[in-house]
């Protein structure tokens, strides 16, 4: 069986004009162009962008919760913490 990263990448990279690469600090970045969207590290955390209403849409849900490195702004974003 494949981890949740390797599927995350097989569909991203399924998208026109999206690629996947290695990030300088070993995680693995997907892009359209020279857009980073999001990027992996591998199983344990991914970290993907969000225009600010649906981040707000989302955060409120509690589906994501603020980038650990950018924890005051909106749109970036990482998993919540496990219950």
């Amino acid at each position: 069986m494949t981890g949740a990263s390797d599927r995350i990448v097989r569909e991203a990279t399924s998208w026109p004009g999206v690629h996947a690469e290695r990030g300088s600090r070993g995680e693995l970045s997907l892009r359209l162009g020279p857009r980073e969207l999001g990027h992996l590290h591998r199983d344990r955390a991914a970290h993907f962008g969000f225009p600010k209403d649906l981040w707000a849409e989302l955060r409120a849900q509690g589906r994501i919760a603020p980038h650990p490195v950018l924890p005051g702004r909106e749109g970036p974003a990482g998993a919540p913490e496990a219950a």
